[in-house]
């Protein structure tokens, strides 16, 4: 049926005005008020940070169960596995969790929780409870915003300025110090739409502190942005590569610091996967860190380094830095394991095997000489270098009288770690060696009167 012109007018308006009518006469729930869905990518096999970006009053947000999650307990000192026994943490606002997806996720995966979204003022209280090891303070906090956040504008009470990420691609913890504007190299300043982090509190144990957030914090932005760390002078970062993983630590000499633990200024170290190599630096009370600003001492200056392994291998330390100390310091690390010096302005990169179960004060970097800051003898300069097949030791140099009678030993070692090749060496003489292995990269250890080099090589 057909209706004149001006009759389906009056129709049309008579269908709006109903249904606006009726629209407002039906009750509206509160769950649809607000209310949003919000996924976040999770690889498999490896943990990630997260923070909720709802409020929600489940103990447990997501209904796939191959999603491990758990958040820690700092009064506890440990790791609490999120939805058992009727745990209520979820409902903290702010707090961080680790997610992990297992073998149950046939691939890469997403995770999704409903609720209504954060927004406003929030804090999140921290605590620090001394433990038995002293290590108190370590809360696990995060962004609670569907947006990026930017750390500079977070609130901190009794907080340190550093915030601590874990990397799922190192399998480590790295930091953004915003005191000193200085981090870890793929750390950033942007803290990502639901990323958890570690924060230390400063408060005496027992104490507390409060991270705070507000809708001023918040950032436009999909992922973090790093920037290069400031031009600082007498600053070395050290890295370490290993078993398919990475670390690094930093060292900054300033007259604002101390020898000890300094909150402002320095950053902890938080150990990261076991299977992945650990570096820091001590200080002479024992404390691991991450970032260590300390002064000049009045004499020879040594900082003690710190190395842990899971894997029996071979690891790469590297220096950087070197150029932004003067060039009348020497700079030498010393390997206590293999009873070697290495002059590190001339050789920033060095290889070592390791193994789990080694002394972790392995290292000592001495900014100065340390042969005649510490009274020993200087090492004998010899050289070993390859050409084709062959490994060259030249043993033409005189050696410490003090180890006369020794032998010297040549040992190559392949990167697992195993002894492939081991010949004695002539004195006073350029020794030549074919020693018939297959071509590849070794490192060539020589012991020469109870002082050794070594040195990576590429036997063709």
């Amino acid at each position: 049926m057909s209706f004149p012109g001006n009759i389906r007018w009056v129709l049309l308006c008579l269908s709006v005005l109903f249904r606006a009518f009726t629209a407002s006469a039906t009750p509206v729930s509160p769950d649809t008020l607000g209310s949003a869905y919000v996924e976040r990518y999770i690889p498999q096999n490896a943990w990630h940070g997260y923070c909720l970006p709802v409020d929600t009053s489940l103990t447990y947000p997501f209904t796939n169960l191959s999603i491990s999650m758990k958040w820690y307990d700092e009064p506890a000192h440990s790791w609490q596995q999120a939805g058992i026994g009727g745990d209520s943490a979820l409902t903290d606002r702010m707090r961080g969790y680790m997610l992990y997806a297992d073998a149950g996720l046939s691939s890469n995966s997403t995770v999704g929780v409903k609720g209504h979204l954060n927004t406003g003022d929030l804090y999140f209280t921290v605590t620090s409870t001394p433990p038995a090891d002293g290590l108190e303070g370590f809360n696990l906090t995060g962004n609670p915003y569907p947006s990026a956040v930017n750390w500079y504008l977070v609130g901190l009470i009794n907080v340190d300025p550093v915030l601590y990420v874990y990397s799922s691609r190192w399998r480590n913890y790295v930091f953004f110090n915003r005191a000193l504007n200085l981090h870890t190299s793929i750390c950033s300043w942007i803290i990502p739409a639901m990323q958890s982090f570690f924060v230390h509190c400063s408060a005496p144990a027992p104490g507390t502190g409060q991270v705070i957030m507000t809708n001023g914090c918040r950032l436009h932005s999909s992922e973090g942005l790093y920037k290069g760390n400031p031009d600082y002078s007498e600053m070395m970062t050290l890295s370490v590569s290993g078993n398919g993983y990475h670390d690094e630590a930093q060292l900054l000499f300033t007259d604002t610091a101390t020898t000890g633990f300094d909150t402002r200024l320095d950053a902890l170290k938080i150990f990261g996967d076991p299977a992945a190599p650990q570096l820091f630096s001590m200080t002479e009370s024992g404390v691991n860190l991450a970032l260590n600003t300390r002064p000049w001492a009045t004499s020879c200056t040594r900082v003690d380094i710190g190395f842990v392994t899971g894997a029996t291998g071979v690891d790469t330390l590297t220096f950087a830095g070197l150029e932004t100390f003067s060039d009348t310091t020497e700079i030498w690390l010393q390997d206590k394991k293999e009873n070697q010096f290495i002059y590190l302005k001339e050789d920033p990169d060095y290889l070592f095997t390791a193994a789990p179960g080694d002394d972790p004060a392995r290292f000592t970097i001495w900014f100065c000489n340390p042969f005649t800051g510490s009274g020993e003898s200087h090492p004998p300069a010899f050289r070993i270098w390859s050409f084709e097949d062959c490994v060259y030791a030249d043993l033409t140099s005189p050696r410490n009288s003090a180890y006369a009678g020794s032998v010297a030993v040549l040992e190559l070692t392949d990167l697992a770690g195993r002894t492939v090749y081991r010949a004695s060496l002539v004195e006073g003489m350029l020794n030549r060696l074919r020693p018939f292995i297959t071509p590849g990269c070794y490192l060539a250890k020589v012991d020469r009167g109870g002082q050794s080099v070594v040195q990576k090589l590429f036997i063709r």
